[in-house]
């Protein structure tokens, strides 16, 4: 198949949605497909680049996020499309209502992603507690805008697939991961045994509560021997950076790292946290769970990566520093015990696959394009 990748921006890779766009294409291109990316800062092979677009007022506020909104090209995306079996869009904004409409003028049948929580916008907007009726009107609109017009959705958790179909999502869902990629995977490392290395992954973002991990630690009764490394970048490292200061032992590490640097990371720290308030998968959670880290998660409402919670020890209250620092204080003084649960998850984590999941968006596309030849047939 010749498949059509469109999203909004395609760098840096520290974004979650980034990160598995292109993975995929390239599973997919190894499959023997043809992927083209239809995108701002599209470059390489198949590429069809778009010009940046800027909004007064939302592009700064998304900008400190490093997130980008391309401008729509007809003649560009046309190019794309020529050709092409299924388009599939990433993100749920203006490109996307855009190339929804042109490619059912070519006749090809689209496919969408559900990776965007309304409240990943609304947190980062400055609105902590966004009112239900806000967010249910975010819901609604993309929905009437894009959902609605496409003959499938793929959702990257059940957690998400409920939430449609209690906004009356309609279309055909389909509920896997995003797949986790084979450069996760235990390794022999050289570790501090007098350091108790915890891990946190993910952009440095209100929602992903970096700060609550940093209270955590403060109040541990082990505090003297845990060093934090945060993988990732954002607009937030100032802040966490002032918070840490009040670390007596130990200042944080922060770092961005290409995947093989952050597997050996994985493979050095002891545990991962992962305490975000809004999570559509939790993919970095997978990804350290492959390498082979046990995941102490929060059990946030609007989150789906406690999904992942499968010993009552790796889950802790949302938002609780005092819970987090209880639960990693139990991990350091039963060291057995986590070993036993690193086990079962490393069986665990292998139903999210990368190779599972390319087979399964593979089903999808050819689904949709059977469809639009069936709609031929009866017409």
């Amino acid at each position: 198949m010749t498949i059509v990748f469109a999203i909004d921006y395609l760098y840096p890779e520290t974004n979650g949605t980034v990160i598995s766009t292109r993975r995929l294409a390239e599973a997919l291109r190894r499959r023997g497909h043809t992927v083209r990316l239809l995108a701002y800062g599209a470059s390489g092979q198949d590429a069809f680049p778009l010009k940046k677009r800027w909004i007064p007022i939302v592009s700064r506020i998304a900008g400190k996020q490093k997130v980008s909104f391309a401008r729509y090209d007809e003649t560009v995306a046309r190019q794309a499309l020529e050709g092409a079996d299924v388009v599939h869009l990433l993100m749920p904004f203006r490109l996307s209502y855009k190339l929804v409409k042109l490619a059912k003028q070519m006749d090809i049948p689209v496919t969408a992603a559900f990776h965007v929580h309304p409240e990943n916008l609304t947190k980062n907007a400055g609105i902590k507690h966004p009112p239900k009726l806000l967010t249910n009107l975010v819901f609604l609109t993309w929905r009437i805008h894009l959902y609605d017009k496409v003959s499938a959705i793929h959702c990257p958790s059940e957690f998400i697939a409920d939430l449609l179909r209690e906004c009356k999502y309609k279309t055909k869902l389909y509920v896997f991961s995003n797949g986790v990629s084979d450069d996760f995977h235990p390794i022999k490392v050289k570790k501090d045994p007098h350091k108790f290395r915890i891990l946190m992954v993910g952009r440095f973002a209100v929602e992903k509560r970096q700060d609550l991990l940093i209270r955590a630690v403060a109040r541990s009764k082990y505090e003297d021997r845990i060093q934090i490394v945060f993988a990732g970048g954002g607009p937030l490292r100032w802040f966490l950076a002032k918070i840490s200061q009040r670390m007596i032992y130990n200042q944080p590490i922060f770092k961005f790292f290409s995947a093989k640097e952050l597997n050996k990371e994985i493979n050095r720290a002891d545990l991962y946290v992962h305490a975000a308030d809004v999570e559509i998968e939790g993919m970095a959670c997978l990804e350290a769970i492959k390498g082979g880290l046990v995941p102490l998660i929060a059990r946030a409402k609007k989150s789906a990566t406690k999904q992942f919670i499968i010993d009552q020890h790796c889950g802790f209250k949302a938002g609780s520093a005092k819970d987090l620092a209880s639960k990693i204080d139990w991990f350091i003084e039963h060291p057995q015990q986590k070993q036993e649960i690193r086990e079962a998850y490393l069986k665990y984590v292998r139903k999210f696959s990368l190779e599972y999941t390319t087979i399964e968006m593979e089903a999808m596309f050819k689904n949709a394009c059977k469809q639009k030849n069936r709609r031929k047939h009866i017409g």
